[in-house]
């Protein structure tokens, strides 16, 4: 019994990391027993009416019914960018557009210049249904006082990893229920040890496949949409003008300048009359104490 079990185990093994990999048959007995299968049997098999058994143990309506519901895995992502007058207002808008398309705001930012009241930009990820993502769009770049500045869309198709995944699971699980049996025939304790040791790896394995479907499916369900907002900066009064559109502005113009230099004129005079003011009282007590000393001097030869 322990000789059988062990064989059993490392046949589930070698199963099990067959699972492992990246390709997964659903079924390799199954396509073993399909080619396996007489002339006369495919003949009866293709000329089956749909609806009726085939030799294969399904039907051609089961089959069409499959071809029927597959539908593509595939992932949408989109960018916009946008120039608005009012950023809060532009902020409150797409979170309403988010909410009204069944959607929500995943992440949000906003930022705020130190120097003035409203804020200077903002970003958000959306994530709304795939079937309305191009609606979404639409509405963004409606948005009241908002112009684009960019925009870009992609999209991943996910399926073949999809179908992959799907037939992984199905196999592991598979496994999990034949260790299951095996650890309920386990009489020994190092059986026991080793087909628990088995399972716990199984049942890793299948968590992890099962959450990466679930991301997928969250991809594929909700589309994502990245949303950044920036004030439209006002321009410069004056800027961009090539001149004067008229006579009377030119004249204008000219006059303004001519004034203003008659001011910058007006000042410098003064202060060179300042200069020479504050100049002139050291030079006149310099010139009277050069006479001064002339005349005493023409006085002391005198009276010599």
């Amino acid at each position: 019994m322990k000789g059988t079990l062990a064989v059993v185990i490392l046949a589930l093994a070698a199963v099990l990391a067959a699972c492992g990999g990246d390709t997964g048959d659903d079924d390799d007995s199954g396509s073993a027993r399909s080619e396996s299968r007489t002339d006369s049997d495919r003949a009866a098999g293709e000329a089956a009416p749909a609806g009726t058994a085939t030799s294969g143990g399904g039907t051609a309506g089961d089959v069409a019914s499959q071809d029927s519901s597959f539908q593509r895995k595939v992932i949408f992502t989109s960018t916009i960018a946008l120039q608005v007058d009012d950023v809060a207002m532009s902020f409150t808008a797409v979170q309403r557009l988010a909410r009204e398309s069944g959607g929500y705001v995943e992440e949000s930012s906003m930022s705020r210049s130190n120097d003035e009241e409203g804020p200077k930009s903002a970003t958000l990820t959306l994530r709304v249904p795939a079937d309305r993502n191009g609606d979404v769009i639409a509405s963004l770049r409606t948005i009241p006082g908002a112009t684009v500045a960019s925009e870009s869309s992609r999209s991943t198709e996910v399926t073949e990893e999809y179908t992959d995944l799907q037939s992984r699971l199905r196999n592991l699980e598979r496994t999990e229920a034949q260790y299951l049996e095996l650890l309920a025939k386990a009489t020994s304790i190092e059986d026991i040890l080793t087909v628990s040791d088995r399972l716990n790896t199984v049942r890793g394995q299948i968590e992890q496949a099962q959450g990466r479907v679930a991301v997928l499916d969250d991809l594929v369900d909700l589309a994502t949409i990245d949303v950044s907002l920036a004030a439209v900066v006002a321009r410069a009064q004056g800027s961009g003008d090539s001149g004067p559109s008229s006579f009377v502005e030119a004249f204008e113009g000219a006059w303004e300048a001519a004034t203003e230099a008659g001011r910058y004129a007006l000042a410098a005079s003064a202060v060179l009359l300042v200069a020479a003011i504050w100049l002139a009282g050291p030079a006149i007590i310099v010139v009277a104490g050069v006479v001064v000393a002339r005349r005493l001097g023409r006085r002391t030869v005198a009276s010599e």
